[in-house]
């Protein structure tokens, strides 16, 4: 303990302090030195208290912005393991659903199926950035059995290699493309087309995504005839 005079480390069974000569035999003396004892002990276990919090906040910190970098810019919108995506026996575990061509689902009150009668041409567009580039084109059937006129979303579908990486659309060149397709009325049907770039990938992976189903359809040119 110290002195509360002088400040100097003393032992607890001195009667007097051997720096400055003052006396603990009074009562104030003993109760000044117990309360120095008392603060300074709790002095320490809050310090101790005050970084074990300021840690753990800092880690759960780290760790949500960890999550975020990873959701936003790592995580990819598809399963990348190929054989999850080519293996029929997943299907009855996997909160999706996966087809071939010319099977016919439904989606979003609506009756589609992939056609395997696709064409690879260039795109002929000078004002185009893939100008000369080649296209591949993919025709989808859809049926509307919703009550009310209705279509499928632009946002509902995407085309992906069988790594998992996005190919960039090009529908916006073409009129027959989904991009310029219209509402259905109910219980009537038409034939769209995907364009999307095409890199020599023999094997495509469509999705077609909402907040209530997730559904891949396999795409593999090696398997079909144009």
């Amino acid at each position: 303990m110290k002195c509360p005079k002088c400040n100097k480390v003393i032992k607890k069974t001195d009667k007097n302090c051997r720096f400055c000569g003052v006396e603990f035999e009074n009562n104030k003396e003993k109760t000044i030195i117990k309360t120095q004892i008392i603060y300074k002990t709790i002095e320490n276990k809050a310090n101790k208290w005050l970084i074990l919090i300021i840690g753990v906040l800092s880690f759960l910190i780290i760790l949500e912005s960890s999550f975020m970098i990873w959701y936003f810019f790592i995580n990819k919108p598809i399963i990348d393991n190929k054989k999850i995506i080519e293996d029929y026996n997943y299907k009855e575990i996997l909160p999706y659903e996966i087809y071939n061509t010319n099977e016919q689902f439904e989606f979003d009150n609506l009756k589609i199926s992939i056609l395997d009668k696709f064409e690879i041409f260039k795109l002929d567009n000078t004002y185009s950035i893939y100008n000369g580039k080649n296209i591949i084109k993919i025709p989808i059937s859809i049926t509307n059995i919703s009550d009310t006129n209705h279509g499928l979303n632009l946002f509902y579908y995407d085309i992906f290699d069988d790594t998992g990486n996005s190919i960039d659309e090009v529908a916006g060149y073409y009129e027959e493309s989904l991009y310029y397709a219209e509402d259905l009325k109910k219980d009537s049907s038409y034939t769209k087309y995907i364009y999307a770039l095409y890199f020599g990938n023999d094997s495509y992976i469509i999705r077609l995504k909402n907040k209530e189903k997730e559904i891949f359809v396999k795409y593999n040119i090696k398997n079909l005839t144009n």
